[in-house]
């Protein structure tokens, strides 16, 4: 009985001893949580690079000219938004090359880097429809030329040369011509060509066209300040646009956002929140702006 229990006893401490920790089993945790711990500060505070500079040195002339295009796009744009009266307003033949003159002198400003405007982004798809029209109307009378000289020296006729000689190309081409420019000349000063640019068939803007034509009644100049403007010089630009503005006297209202500086000398009155720039011939004798919204004016 005595032996019995002397051997459950033993048993059981022995059982006690096993599950107590050694004190190198002890040691061996400590690590591990300290390990863990270590690993997760250290995961906390990596930091992805993706840009140019991570994969290549900041010597290299690869990154040197990716910097020059960034900053050449220049900081948040300040946004100078026309809204005429009615349709078509600023996109009328005879409005919109006033426009173009705008935006050009927004691009000539102190601190701007770049422009964006829906004259200058028209009047580049008119003069690279118009190259492609040069090429191809060279090239034609190229072809013309050098049958007709080829001819003459073999004794044959050189008009029926020369015709048959464009007649391959006009076939060739003629179809892609008339598809590409089914409105005319692609000119500011043709209002077809100015429509089927920017205007869907239900008479909206195009989707790639309203980051600069927001309706038919809108037009918005995207302004871009040099990279690393401070305030001041923001603010002294953003006057500047407004000067800028209200000389060209388009027929609209002008809204400047930005950096609200103090009204330009040469605003010619306040609408709420919004500034009204333009000026026509009747304000000038006292009376109210005939395209403005308020007494006297119109509805804006």
């Amino acid at each position: 009985m005595i032996r019995r229990l002397r051997t459950t006893l033993d048993g059981r401490g022995a059982a006690s001893a096993a599950s107590r920790p050694s004190g190198r089993s002890a040691l061996v945790w400590i690590v591990l949580l300290a390990l863990v711990a270590l690993t997760a500060a250290g995961v906390s505070r990596v930091k992805v690079e993706t840009g140019v500079e991570s994969f290549l040195p900041s010597s290299d002339p690869s990154v040197q000219r990716y910097t020059e295009l960034a900053r050449s796009f220049g900081g948040d744009p300040i946004v100078v938004l026309l809204r005429a009266p009615q349709a078509p307003g600023l996109l009328d033949r005879d409005v919109l090359p006033h426009v173009l003159g705008l935006e050009g002198q927004l691009s000539q400003l102190p601190d701007v880097a770049s422009v964006y405007g829906p004259a200058t982004t028209l009047n580049q798809l008119a003069s690279q429809s118009q190259k492609l029209l040069a090429e191809l109307t060279g090239r034609r009378d190229g072809l013309q030329r050098a049958a007709a000289i080829t001819a003459r020296k073999r004794g044959e006729d050189p008009a029926a040369a020369a015709n048959a000689a464009v007649a391959a190309f006009d076939a060739r081409y003629g179809p892609l011509i008339v598809q590409g420019l089914p409105v005319g000349l692609p000119t500011l000063r043709n209002q077809r060509f100015i429509d089927h640019s920017i205007m869907g068939s239900g008479g909206e803007p195009r989707p790639q066209w309203r980051y600069v034509v927001p309706d038919n009644r809108s037009l918005a100049v995207l302004v871009r300040p040099r990279e690393g403007l401070d305030q001041a010089g923001t603010e002294q630009l953003v006057a500047a646009v407004n000067d800028t503005v209200a000389r060209a006297q388009l027929p609209a209202e002008a809204t400047v956002s930005g950096v609200r500086p103090s009204p330009p000398r040469s605003a010619s009155r306040w609408t709420g929140r919004r500034r009204c720039w333009a000026r026509s011939r009747s304000s000038r004798s006292g009376s109210a702006c005939s395209w403005c919204p308020g007494p006297g004016g119109g509805d804006g």
